[in-house]
């Protein structure tokens, strides 16, 4: 019979308790091992850069795995596992960045508990489902960051649609900030997900088992079943691998439009402030020409012109505004 034990951010005094009735029930020559004990006791992740491991110690495994808190808050925090797992007995401690709830944290994480209460599972079922659970948690923050730069994508190809010559007017800053946290998160998932997907290539290629014989007949923790639901399991996390560099390609193209929104607006600008000056330039001249002190032309002391240099200038004015209206400079 198995017996499973979750523990979720627990004491020294709990870890310590579980790990002794482990032992118990092996001989002390077989005891967990003092590297899988100190990972136990000690987060060996730091919350920010995890590896997944799982590792064969004899008569038992020892694993590490990790999945994000979210990949749309740009902290690039990790809800970690530890894990112990016999033929009868798994222990496996989850622990969550300054030990925040993690129901809170993983809308997928209440399944995986209750099934492990409720059903009936071996020791190879005991890890499948935990592998499972990390693989349910990835695609369900993968689709919902996805789901965002989806939204604002679409929403800033519709502005530049709308607005044609005034795309500078753009206000792209919220975006631009959400982008900037997905990017932080979908870069820092990399890791977690190319080592998770080593494991199961190697569990299913019989690379990481535990394996006894009665005598009569050998017995594998990972049975044909598993490992046949290990390989469903590595299709499923290869499709979140595409999905993640699709998103960090799609992350990429969306700052190039930011930067390309920004050149327009310093171009914009540039383009005002030649406009100005030209409009400026033309009547000042002619202010100069008509207001020299001295008289060349009996007609620069006429009635009429000071109306003639107010029309030049009012003309040269307007035609080069809109001259330079229709180059989409103002």
């Amino acid at each position: 019979m198995f017996t499973s034990v979750v523990l979720i951010n627990p004491s020294q005094s709990e870890i310590d308790e579980n790990i002794a009735i482990f032992n118990s029930e092996h001989p002390p020559s077989l005891k967990i091992h003092e590297v899988a004990v100190n990972n136990l006791r000690e987060n060996s992740f730091d919350f920010t850069d995890p590896f997944p491991r799982v590792e064969s110690h004899g008569h038992y495994l020892f694993g590490e795995f990790a999945t994000p808190t979210s990949l749309v808050d740009g902290e690039d925090l990790f809800i970690t596992t530890h894990f112990i797992v016999s033929f009868t007995r798994g222990l496996l401690i989850f622990r969550t960045p300054n030990a925040a709830p993690i129901k809170n944290l993983s809308n997928s994480f209440n399944d995986f508990y209750n099934r492990l209460v409720t059903a009936k599972i071996s020791g190879g079922r005991f890890v499948i489902d935990l592998i499972t659970f990390i693989v349910c948690d990835y695609e369900s923050k993968i689709m919902e960051v996805h789901s965002a730069i989806d939204s604002g994508l679409l929403s800033l190809t519709k502005s530049f649609e709308e607005l044609g010559r005034k795309v500078t007017k753009i206000d792209f800053t919220s975006f631009y900030n959400s982008a900037t946290l997905f990017n932080i998160d979908v870069v820092g998932c990399q890791s977690s997900i190319n080592g998770s997907l080593q494991i199961l290539g190697d569990i299913s290629n019989d690379l990481i088992d535990l394996r006894v014989s009665d005598g009569r007949d050998n017995f594998e923790l990972f049975t044909r079943d598993l490992e046949i639901e290990v390989s469903d399991l590595q299709i499923r996390l290869r499709h979140l691998q595409s999905l993640r560099h699709n998103l960090q390609s799609t992350l990429d193209m969306t700052f190039r439009k930011f930067e390309k929104i920004e050149e327009l607006r310093q171009t914009q600008a540039s383009h005002n402030m030649t406009a100005v000056a030209s409009i400026m330039l033309l009547p000042s001249f002619l202010v100069g020409f008509f207001g020299q002190n001295f008289q060349i032309s009996s007609r620069l002391s006429v009635q009429w012109g000071w109306f003639v240099s107010i029309s030049l200038i009012v003309l040269v004015s307007v035609s080069q505004f809109i001259f330079f209206r229709r180059k989409n400079w103002l």
